[in-house]
């Protein structure tokens, strides 16, 4: 392909059409001052600047109404477009043809890698630019680099009236080839954002022209809101599958249905305030002197949503698989508050408690680490033990240490309640809190409904006191001691 000679910029109107117009203007000045008092150059200078000033506001005139064409045309554009390549492609076509450029790319900025890729282009069916075109998809700029990472770089408009004598630009030689010479570039950037750079091409070597970057820059606005709001879509997508996927794993980790055990009804409910929660409650079998253990895990993780729910996620799996060498409860708690302790930044931490149920001698071990406590309530609904925690929460101190509450006895009828600050700290309109008495009393008074429906009550009691709904992760569980035959 030939070198194709640069064309010049058409020039501005005629000098002999503007000093007739001049001529013209003095005369009249002349003739009005009735001839008196002649004063030619007086006449003439007054004259030229009056028709320099007219020039001027048509030449301006002239700007705004293309502008507002082009704004029309940009603005009917993006709003039936169906997707950002679409979009983008119409618009660096339009501002092409109505500005008179012969080629335009749009190159934006790559999340993952900080470089700027050429996103879509456009050239007229006169200019044989396919090789020119073909170099930018192969091209990743930073900042500073070529005519769109320069942009980047000073976060301001370029203008190059002839690129082909730009040594460092990768693609000067294929431009001087197409016959390309002048270049502009702008910014797309929000207040906080830089998003990429147009670049357009002429094959007239183009003098530096402020109102054509002011046209631009107001064309451009549109297309940098568009941009934006279809990135921060694609954005929200993909977190909305991220959520979706998290959910899916969270409910994969709870149980899918509640222990069978002789002689106990278990029944277990968890709401998350979010999409996912930092809450779990979790049962799994333990061996201790050879007897067939149930472990009861009921957990608070810090924070909510997705954070909270991988901090939970990590959590049940040091639990469950520390259990399956150590009988100890609370030494259980502490071989996890280690493992997390390494783990964790600072200030994330989980709440933990533990019990294990000896179904056969109906007896309960238990440890909690910061975990509010959980209650033993008699056939009658009276509160006959609390089983405190005697740790801190787990992954704030390696030198965390956990003791093993005493056995508890449980007696036919007996149920065990535990649950997390999200129950309890419920608020209502009012600010005033639900309250460890307000949900012992639903437990006391549905004592003898099966735990399923006890859990149904108390959360439906949850939700008429919040009125607008759980602030906070509330996940309960209830252990009911079933009377024994004979």
């Amino acid at each position: 392909m030939g070198m194709s000679p640069p064309r010049e910029v058409k020039p501005e109107p005629p000098l002999a059409a503007m000093q007739a117009e001049v001529a013209r203007r003095a005369f009249e000045k002349w003739l009005a001052r009735s001839r008196g008092d002649a004063s030619p150059l007086q006449d003439w200078l007054e004259a030229e600047d009056e028709v320099r000033q007219r020039q001027e506001t048509i030449r301006l005139l002239t700007e705004a109404e293309k502008r507002l064409l082009v704004e029309h045309e940009v603005s009917r554009i993006l709003s039936v477009a169906c997707s950002l390549d679409e979009a983008c492609l119409k618009v660096v076509q339009v501002i092409c043809e109505s500005l008179g450029w012969d080629l335009g790319e749009l190159w934006l900025v790559e999340r993952n890698s900080a470089e700027l890729r050429c996103f879509a282009g456009w050239h007229s069916s006169h200019l044989e630019a396919a090789a020119f075109a073909q170099a930018a998809q192969a091209l990743r700029l930073s900042s500073g680099k070529g005519i769109a990472g320069r942009v980047w770089a000073r976060r301001s408009p370029l203008w190059l009236s002839d690129m082909t004598g730009e040594a460092d630009l990768q693609r000067a030689g294929l431009a001087a080839a197409v016959g390309l010479h002048g270049a502009v570039a702008l910014p797309l950037a929000t207040a906080s954002e830089f998003l990429g750079v147009v670049v357009f091409f002429s094959a007239e070597i183009r003098p530096a022209d402020e109102h054509v970057i002011e046209t631009m820059t107001s064309v451009l606005l549109n297309l940098t809101q568009f941009v934006e709001r279809r990135q921060a879509e694609e954005k929200l997508r993909r977190q909305e599958v991220e959520r979706g996927i998290a959910r899916e794993v969270q409910q994969g980790l709870l149980p899918k249905t509640m222990p069978r055990i002789a002689g106990f009804k278990i029944g277990a409910r968890s709401l998350a305030a979010a999409e996912v929660g930092g809450d779990c409650f979790d049962f799994f079998p333990s061996q201790v002197d050879g007897r067939e253990n149930l472990d009861v895990l009921i957990a608070d993780a810090s924070g909510h949503g997705m954070a909270a729910a991988l901090l939970m996620a990590e959590t049940r799996a040091y639990v469950r698989a520390l259990a399956l060498t150590c009988v100890d409860p609370g030494r259980l708690l502490d071989l996890t508050n280690t493992r997390l302790t390494e783990d964790l930044l600072p200030g994330h931490f989980v709440t933990l408690f533990l019990l294990r149920l000896d179904p056969e001698a109906r007896l309960l071990r238990y440890a909690g680490a910061g975990h509010w406590p959980a209650y033993v309530l008699d056939r009658r609904g009276v509160v006959r033990e609390v089983l405190t925690s005697s740790g801190e929460p787990v992954g704030i101190d390696a030198r965390f240490t956990c003791s093993t509450g005493p056995a508890i006895a449980l007696h036919d009828g007996d149920l065990v309640f535990l649950f997390t600050d999200g129950v309890v700290e419920a608020a209502s309109p009012g600010k005033e809190l639900f309250g460890v008495e307000r949900a012992l009393e639903v437990i006391r008074t549905h004592r003898r409904h099966p735990p399923e429906e006890i859990l149904e009550v108390l959360f439906r009691a949850l939700s008429e006191f919040t009125q607008s709904g759980l602030q906070d992760d509330a996940t309960a569980v209830v252990l009911q001691a079933e009377a024994r035959e004979g």
